[in-house]
């Protein structure tokens, strides 16, 4: 059996039933069962899974490192752990760069860090909807939101700035809907700026709304010869997910515009 390694995750012996569910999910093969417990072994990577799915509760990630305590203190802050929707309230409170981790398990912010080690380019699109009103919201800065481009930069990717960076996608409220032409002119005059200035490798977001149209624009753009390019897009959680080890074929498999080129790159650390 390798040796085993420091303890990064808590173990109630008197809850665990030796079922070994946590050892044969461990998509690390971090774990093994000794003496009927599940026990650390070689490389640590904790993503914790194990915790999330044992059935009796036995296993917690409560090491010091893991706790939202033990993230504030740590040195960098420019290393994020992202957070389900109901944390947007609760990251005003800290760094805008450091969400905890409320969800079902805690996830070491290092297998984010080393998948995009080599930094990729992409440019974000900011929704409306989590910038106004800022008097409600308070969550980002409106007239210069930064949130979204550092959980960008927290993944490795280089985040430039372009003329029209803030401009709308153009496909909510209606605009789409009553002229889509005309919605379609609109985005072209971002799409063309972020092209010609800094060429990204794809486009962030955070919006459904976003998504959709960005992704579907463009391919009815090129099949009517306004664009001849094209600029994968991504939900922010796609990309992470991605990041994490996931399928991409089950996490960012529908689009209209092209993305197997850069999810590629990604799986092999080439961005």
């Amino acid at each position: 059996m390798p040796e085993e390694s420091p303890k990064t995750i808590l173990v109630d012996y008197n809850k665990c039933i030796s079922c070994g569910i946590c050892v044969s999910l461990c998509p690390h093969d971090a774990l093994q069962l000794k003496d009927g417990v599940p026990v650390m072994v070689g490389k640590r990577k904790v993503c914790g899974l194990c915790a999330a799915s044992c059935i009796t509760k036995a296993i917690s990630m409560k090491a010091k490192n893991f706790t939202d305590e033990g993230l504030l203190d740590v040195d960098v802050k420019d290393v994020v752990v992202f957070a389900c929707r109901r944390n947007v309230e609760k990251g005003k409170d800290y760094d805008a760069t450091l969400i905890s981790l409320l969800c079902s398990a805690r996830l070491d912010m290092y297998l984010i860090a080393e998948v995009f080690e080599r930094e990729a380019k992409a440019v974000v699109q900011v929704p409306c909807h989590t910038i106004r009103p800022s008097n409600i919201l308070g969550f980002d800065d409106p007239e210069n939101p930064q949130v979204l481009k550092e959980l960008t930069r927290a993944l490795g990717a280089e985040v430039p700035t372009f003329t029209r960076d803030k401009q709308c996608c153009g496909g909510a409220g209606g605009y789409a809907r009553h002229n889509r032409r005309a919605a379609m002119e609109f985005l072209k005059l971002k799409l063309d700026s972020m092209k010609e200035e800094v060429d990204p490798d794809c486009i962030v977001v955070s919006c459904i709304t976003c998504l959709m149209w960005m992704d579907e624009a463009q391919e009815e753009m090129r099949k009517l010869g306004m664009i001849d390019y094209s600029i994968p897009v991504f939900d922010y959680n796609q990309l992470l997910a991605i990041c994490q080890g996931h399928d991409p074929k089950k996490v960012a498999r529908i689009a209209a515009t092209p993305r197997d080129e850069v999810i590629a790159r990604i799986l092999e650390n080439k961005l």
